[in-house]
């Protein structure tokens, strides 16, 4: 699977981005989500002092410029010079009747901010590429994401496909002897998570033995070159009898039954008035369905009712639909790897652990989803079609709220995994129950 590590390349900065990036269009108005709904939008130096100018054509413009665009008085960069005003239910005060930017009907996309000309796009600037990617808080870069039938890869793109030049995030996630593994550590999961004739929670635990198997010596803050023994690690657990057997010993663990409760009880807690009302009211309707008919509420089941009840109605999946589940959680979990360098923490572990988390919470909820349950419980072998692209629909709104809501709000998922963490379950051990969920 690998051969040599190498260090970074040389300084030429072609662009790199995964196949399904060039398909992304906007459908405006038809989105279900406005990229503009809910979010603190940014303004730049530069564009607010070009749509000041041009708003200040006439009275009412200057008079509206100075009522939605406020300077931002904290200590700030060049990126967060101000802030629009958010209109009623929080969305962005420029959107029209039609919920359309007035900004770019009226003067065209080359006064809007620099964050609006990128979203749902983000470019990361490395010393020898640059690489786009596409963020899945997106409704249709979700769906692109996830339906994607083939397994993103990076590759070489067409310069055109930059949304606007200047405004990448310069960080190389390679700059020191923990991140310069980025290349082959990444292609390395990609692989990993490519591998058909295991179920997306084998390829997880797989992964998560990489981060026991390396933390000892792949941290933050370690000195040296630690090429070796990285590279004996990757040669061996690059081997499929070593995969097929790790997979065998998976299969017959025995899953503690309190780590269950302690997830949903932390999902169901009060940490989820904090996030952005459509995901809250997504997770109260998925979580609903696994209680039992005639009960007051939620508050009337324990978790490990609630996760017994969950786990047969996974149990209970239709094979297509199980089986459309593992694909769209696999490409989950790719789209992660390939976006979130693992540098942001401070091991394989932690990174594995956070991963297994998300997947964890994403597959309660798309389980429990109205769409999936009624599908799956007026599952027709005679049209496949509808039951596929129900649970199609219930898990590109699940993953793309549930990413919206965990940029808004990044205490939601960081409280859950306190809650973990205080009870002993952020190791090896428990990373790998978390598989299993």
């Amino acid at each position: 699977m690998t051969q040599a590590l190498a260090r970074s390349g040389p300084a030429s900065l072609p662009l790199w981005a995964p196949a399904h990036l060039q398909d992304f269009r906007c459908v405006g108005e038809a989105c279900e989500a406005h990229c503009c709904g809910g979010w603190s939008v940014p303004v730049d130096r530069a564009h607010f002092v070009a749509l000041k100018r041009v708003m200040d054509g006439s009275r009412a413009e200057r008079e509206r410029f100075r009522a939605l665009v406020t300077r931002n008085d904290a200590p700030h960069d060049h990126r967060h010079h101000a802030f629009v005003a958010q209109g009623p239910g929080g969305d962005c005060a420029f959107l029209d009747e039609r919920r359309l930017c007035s900004i770019q009907a009226r003067h065209g996309e080359a006064l809007l901010p620099d964050i609006c000309s990128l979203y749902p796009r983000r470019v990361t600037r490395l010393a020898d590429r640059l690489e786009l990617e596409l963020l899945v808080s997106c409704p249709e870069a979700a769906r692109l994401v996830l339906l994607d039938e083939a397994p993103p890869r990076l590759a070489a793109a067409a310069a055109e496909l930059l949304p606007r030049s200047g405004h990448e995030q310069a960080s190389d996630p390679r700059a020191d002897e923990y991140s310069r593994y980025h290349d082959d550590l990444r292609g390395f999961a990609l692989e990993i998570l490519s591998i058909e004739r295991f179920p997306i929670e084998t390829r997880l635990f797989l992964l998560t033995f990489l981060g026991q198997r390396t933390r000892p010596f792949l941290h933050a803050g370690v000195l040296g070159d630690v090429s070796g023994p990285l590279t004996t690690e990757l040669a061996q657990l690059g081997r499929p009898e070593v995969q097929d057997e790790l997979a065998r010993s998976y299969a017959e663990l025995t899953i503690p039954g309190p780590l269950a409760e302690l997830v949903t009880l932390s999902l169901l807690g009060a940490r989820l008035v904090d996030v952005a009302a459509p995901f809250r009211e997504l997770a109260a309707a998925s979580l609903r369905s696994f209680v039992p008919p005639g009960s007051e509420g939620e508050g009337a089941t324990s978790g490990a009712e609630l996760m017994a009840r969950y786990r047969a109605a996974r149990a209970e999946l239709p094979a297509l639909m199980a089986e459309r589940l593992d694909k769209l959680l696999t490409r989950f979990a790719e789209h992660h790897w390939l976006t979130r360098p693992y540098a942001a923490t401070p091991d394989l572990l932690v990174y594995a652990h956070d991963l297994a988390l998300r997947v964890a919470l994403l597959r309660l909820l798309v389980v429990g989803h109205p769409r999936t349950r009624a599908a799956a419980q007026a599952f027709d072998d005679s049209d496949p079609a509808v039951r596929l692209r129900a649970i199609d629909e219930a898990a590109v709104e699940t993953v793309f709220r549930f990413t919206r809501a965990i940029d808004h709000s990044p205490a939601f998922l960081r409280a859950i995994g306190q809650r973990l963490e205080g009870a002993g379950m952020v190791d090896f051990p428990w990373a790998v129950a978390l598989t299993r969920f």
